[in-house]
């Protein structure tokens, strides 16, 4: 069941919400589909706009990648070789 939208038109002075996308169905009903085809554009550029992740990023994928949250009580030993892995990743332990 589509839904029926209504736009504003944007006041004297103000920018459109709607500027730089390209027109369709999206707009005159409740379409993902339709606005996703009409508006998406390969990115082919490089990485170099992403920044470095953070070291709470590198933690939780670390700490996934090991089930720390998932497992019993961790053995010293386990905590030993966690800890010298983010070491060795860069991050702090402390």
């Amino acid at each position: 069941m589509a839904e029926t939208i209504t736009q504003e038109t944007p006041r004297a002075g103000t920018v459109s919400p709607w500027r730089g996308f390209r027109t369709g169905l999206w707009q005159k009903e409740i379409n993902v589909r339709d606005f996703i085809q009409q508006n998406y554009e390969p990115y082919d550029g490089d990485a170099s706009f992403l920044t470095p992740a953070t070291a709470r990023t590198q933690w939780k994928a670390l700490g996934m990648e090991y089930k720390l949250e998932t497992t019993e009580p961790p053995t010293l030993d386990r905590v030993e070789r966690v800890c010298a892995l983010f070491r060795r990743e860069g991050l702090t332990t402390h």
